[in-house]
């Protein structure tokens, strides 16, 4: 599967959480919980291409200083040169009133003698996604205002930072090395031998402890007291920027970090209307009252969703805003017998698949390939419209109301013809074209209605209800309703998007 867009409208930035209640969780009620569920909410845009990424490293986190992209899996943040200083940040923002896990490997280089390290860095500076910490000893992160440092530190500058010999992690305060050590120095060995080193930071909010590993080694825990919380080093912010600083001094090593796998080493999650819904779990992710389904790639039609605006009785409330149908477009399902089982696309609606990641034994048994489905994405459907409020699918700005096909069809007892053919019994126009509350008849000739401007309107002196002109101010068509005229630029119905 690839799944690429080039461009990134990032709103908000959250850790998704990490706890057992989050393991089985199952959002979209289609049978498969969330931490597996490839599609959290049934609108057939991937959680990896919702949360943004599906994009390149340099979207993603803001590079700084000395840092560099290497390829769209790797940073260098710094060369073997002396004295830089470089930031990788996210452009959001973690959120500590949950739990989170983080994954990445470290590369710190091949010279023992080298110097200094990298860290992993929570922080809410005035300066954001710019800020920026000294070289050397500071490890790319010392002077950095509101922040929490979890250093690999690779060189030793003494007791007065609490250093040793080898190798080591530890957990200080950004703003002052020094005096802010919240824990002592962990030996850690060798770790600039030239080989990856997998860290993995976790967040445990129910003890409020942070902590970190490398290489399976436990390099520092913290368990914040209820006197100085977390949020008590972040100037009271919950939700704070975080990345990755490293730095080089008299000595040096090149210093890097990279992920196998951005979607689950980066549980990062987008909340493009800033609703407090992240995108993955929104059906309308900009709230422009269209749902992402049909503002997706594909090209899904409106009877393929479930509306947004079921009432709160109907039974399929709880879906709104899901696709509603299997892989031929016109079966109904439930949500666990619309989705893909294949690993694959282990809970996308059939609809949006190729054929081959389109297995469910209930509903597609042949793996047949999604109506909606293109040879670009084999599985799922690129975000479209779904994030921009200014751009909707035109699906979502028509009457969908269907025809009544049922009985039989009454007769059109008025029309305009350009044609002069009127009749007045049921075998003459327009009696005979039946089905239709009005008809309209015109070879080479378009249908013209009186023409006023607003002040011409505005001075009809009895205006009557049903009554229609041109606007050619506004350039609108405009109807009298009985108390007022009304410009019409939208077709709606009753029962909209159905």
């Amino acid at each position: 599967m690839t799944l690429k867009f080039k461009s990134l409208c990032t709103i908000l930035l959250m850790i998704s959480g990490f706890s057992l209640h989050a393991q089985t969780l199952d959002s979209d009620g289609d049978g498969i919980p969330n931490s597996i569920d490839l599609d959290d909410d049934n609108d057939g845009i991937p959680d990896c291409v919702e949360r943004g990424l599906n994009a390149e490293i340099s979207d993603i986190f803001k590079l700084d200083g000395s840092a560099v992209q290497i390829n769209n899996e790797e940073i260098r943040i710094t060369a073997a040169t002396n004295y830089q200083s470089g930031q990788a940040w996210t452009y959001g923002k973690v959120n500590f009133a949950r739990s989170f896990v983080l994954t990445y490997d470290a590369y710190l280089g091949t010279d023992d003698n080298g110097a200094d390290g990298l860290a992993t860095v929570f922080q809410n500076s005035p300066d954001g996604v710019d800020a920026a910490g000294g070289a050397g000893q500071g490890i790319g992160a010392q002077g950095i205002a509101n922040g929490i440092v979890l250093e690999i530190d690779t060189y030793d500058n003494g007791p007065v930072l609490g250093d040793i010999s080898n190798d080591h992690g530890q957990i200080w305060t950004s703003a002052d090395q020094v005096n802010g050590m919240l824990t002592t120095a962990v030996d850690l060995g060798n770790l600039e031998d030239g080989a990856w080193h997998t860290v993995v930071v976790t967040w445990d909010f129910p003890s409020k402890t942070l902590s970190y590993t490398v290489s399976g080694v436990l390099a520092g825990s913290y368990t914040f007291p209820d006197a100085t919380p977390i949020t008590s080093y972040f100037g009271g912010a919950s939700k704070v920027y975080f990345g990755y600083t490293a730095s080089t001094g008299g000595a040096v090593n090149e210093q890097s970090i990279r992920f196998t796998n951005v979607c689950s080493q980066l549980p990062v999650d987008l909340d493009t209307d800033d609703d407090g819904v992240v995108d993955r779990l929104d059906t309308d992710s900009d709230k422009d009252g269209c749902p992402d389904a049909l503002e997706g790639s594909a090209g899904v039609r409106y009877n393929h969703v479930h509306p947004l605006t079921l009432a709160a009785t109907d039974p399929n409330y709880a879906y709104r805003g899901q696709i509603k149908v299997t892989f031929d477009g016109s079966s109904p399902g439930t949500p666990s017998q619309v989705i893909s089982t294949s690993a694959n696309a282990n809970g996308i609606p059939q609809l949006v698949n190729g054929a081959g990641n389109n297995y469910n034994a209930v509903s597609n048994p042949n793996n047949a390939a999604g109506v909606m489905s293109s040879p670009a994405m084999t599985v799922g459907q690129d975000i479209g419209t779904s994030k921009l409020i200014a751009q909707g699918d035109p699906e979502c700005n028509r009457c969908f109301r269907p025809a009544n096909t049922i009985g039989t069809a009454a007769p059109t007892t008025f029309g305009i013809t350009s044609l002069g053919r009127a009749g007045i019994n049921s075998g003459n126009w327009p009696m005979k074209m039946n089905g239709a509350y009005a008809a309209l008849d015109a070879k080479t000739k378009g249908l013209v209605i009186n023409r006023l401007t607003t002040a011409q309107i505005s001075a009809i002196a009895v205006p009557v209800a049903g009554m229609m002109v041109f606007d050619t101010t506004l350039n609108c068509l405009k109807l009298y309703d009985g108390s007022s005229w009304n410009c019409y630029t939208n077709q709606t119905c009753d029962d909209f998007n159905q």
